[in-house]
């Protein structure tokens, strides 16, 4: 039996109606409670798109509601890795929220998304001018702190000690801020302390990302395997590190050999290793002398 269309469109109505009345209910952008509340609404919503969309683009709601349904949209798109619709979502209502503090984090995700090193250095520009306008909520703080190891885990010639300390300021902060509660803190923090040369307090820390995270989230397999994967980084960092090690012991040795053959040549070429001097040296360093042939001592 085909359902009556203004039926429907009643039902639709009601759906979005509750969504936007639940939206109300958060509290202001600013507040550090405001992306656990909406990621909450989120979690007990199936499938509402399309009624964020609508609600969104509804003018005749409080400006905040519909900021609420725009950061709601942005983060399902985030979640599922939709990145060109993301772009195009910011671009598109820059003109009616750019004002607000929140949307510099927008900038940070949308650069950080297109990959190349210079545009994940501007995600961290924004995301410090995000920090700068609300340095007391966690979840900014922790993405200034995570797309800004990302930048450092991707230069060639290391990261400089200073950023290493400021980000370690930042993602303890974050964690102090969320009371040690967000798992995927713990995480980046061991990211930073892999690229200190810290292997076993990273792995320490990412345990505990893995440990707190909520098994009943919807993140959880996407954050499982993210941690995951910091693990394999974490272990990959540890043996370039022995290997980096191993090479300058071999660099140091090679240098010190060059070093002793220049001064053998040296001295031989002022005449001060003939004669019985010669094989007094030539003995000292492992060599003996027979009719004229040099061979090793065994």
């Amino acid at each position: 039996m085909r359902i009556p269309e203004p039926r429907r469109s009643a039902e639709d109505r009601r759906r979005r109606s509750l969504l936007a009345q639940a939206l109300s209910k958060t509290p202001p952008a600013r507040d550090a409670r405001f992306p656990h509340v909406v990621r909450d609404i989120l979690e007990k919503v199936d499938d509402p798109e399309a009624d964020l969309h609508a609600i969104v683009d509804t003018p005749e709601l409080p400006r905040r509601v519909r900021f609420a349904a725009f950061y709601a949209l942005l983060l399902r798109l985030r979640r599922e890795e939709r990145h060109g619709e993301y772009a195009a979502m910011v671009r598109r209502y820059e003109d009616q929220f750019g004002t607000e503090p929140y949307f510099h984090t927008f900038r940070a995700i949308s650069a950080r998304m297109r990959g190349d090193l210079a545009s994940l250095r501007s995600s961290v520009e924004f995301s410090r001018q995000a920090v700068d306008l609300m340095p007391d909520v966690p979840a900014v703080v922790h993405q200034l702190a995570a797309f800004w190891v990302e930048y450092l885990e991707r230069l060639d010639k290391g990261a400089p000690a200073q950023d290493l300390d400021q980000v370690e300021r930042h993602v303890d902060r974050a964690i102090a801020l969320s009371q040690g509660k967000l798992a995927h803190y713990f995480e980046t923090k061991g990211r930073v302390l892999a690229l200190r040369g810290e292997f076993e307090a990273a792995r320490v820390s990412v345990a505990q990302a893995i440990e707190l995270e909520p098994r009943s989230s919807r993140d959880y397999l996407r954050r499982l395997t993210q941690y995951q994967a910091t693990r394999v980084r974490v272990d990959l960092l540890e043996e370039r590190s022995r290997w980096f090690r191993a090479q300058d012991r071999l660099r140091k040795e090679l240098t010190e050999f060059k070093t002793q053959q220049l001064q053998l040549q040296r001295l031989n070429s002022r005449g001060l290793l003939g004669g019985s001097g010669l094989v007094d040296h030539r003995r000292r360093v492992g060599v003996t002398i027979d009719d004229g042939r040099s061979m090793p001592e065994v």
